[in-house]
């Protein structure tokens, strides 16, 4: 790969500088943009995976029927749509995968859940509706660009609705070469809680809960 063609980019999500930086997986380079100010880290484009790759990558996962995972999601559940939304709230599971069982749960317990995922629930509808939450449940990381997914999510929230979101947050650049989460080939957005809660903040949110390692929730503020 020509080093001189990886150009840095601004942060998708201050704006600011990023310097370029290389963590090798297994011998082969692997180059990164990290944002100087707010430590927001993105994978070089040149190293993402085609769309037909990333969604065959998609299809292997098969969670929906596994205890282990209902429980997981189970605990994002509770700490994250419980506490701020009553039955009957209308959720937005957005980049809800070939088998939307976070949506499932979400309905059996009085919720009204509706899904939308590029590959495998494409329909556009939700971008004429309104919620009272959007919730990205281990999709952010995945995000080729997260600033305009933010901003078009958020516009769809009422306002007093919610934004929630689970993806493992970078506590650390020192520990970033050795980060298993960073290994997965469709992990290419990697967001400190400062740089998301400034972000979100630009939108007209404010964070009301952040659990580590992996949970935040922000309210749209009422006008």
């Amino acid at each position: 790969m020509d080093v001189q063609a990886l150009i840095p980019l601004h942060c998708p999500l201050c704006a600011q500088e990023m310097e370029l930086l290389n963590f090798p997986i297994r011998g082969r380079d692997r180059w990164y943009h990290r944002c100087r100010s707010c430590g927001f880290i993105y994978l070089a484009p040149a190293h993402h995976l085609s769309a037909e790759a990333e969604k065959e990558r998609y299809l292997q996962h098969q969670n929906s029927n596994d205890n282990g995972y209902r429980d997981y999601l189970g605990t994002f559940i509770e700490a994250a749509v419980i506490p701020h939304l009553k039955p009957g709230a209308e959720i937005l599971d957005f980049g809800s995968g070939p088998v939307p069982a976070l949506t499932s749960l979400l309905n059996s317990q009085g919720f009204s859940c509706h899904t939308f995922d590029p590959y495998f629930s494409p329909a556009p509808a939700w971008q004429s509706r309104s919620y009272d939450a959007v919730i990205l449940h281990e999709v952010a990381e995945h995000l080729a660009d997260p600033a305009a997914v933010f901003t078009a999510a958020g516009a769809c929230i009422r306002n007093g609705g919610f934004f929630m979101i689970r993806t493992r947050f970078l506590e650390s650049c020192a520990d970033f070469a050795s980060w298993w989460y960073r290994m997965d080939a469709t992990h290419i957005s990697f967001y400190t809680e400062i740089g998301l809660r400034q972000f979100m903040a630009s939108q007209g949110f404010s964070q009301i809960l952040f659990r580590t390692p992996d949970i935040a929730v922000f309210q749209k503020k009422a006008h």
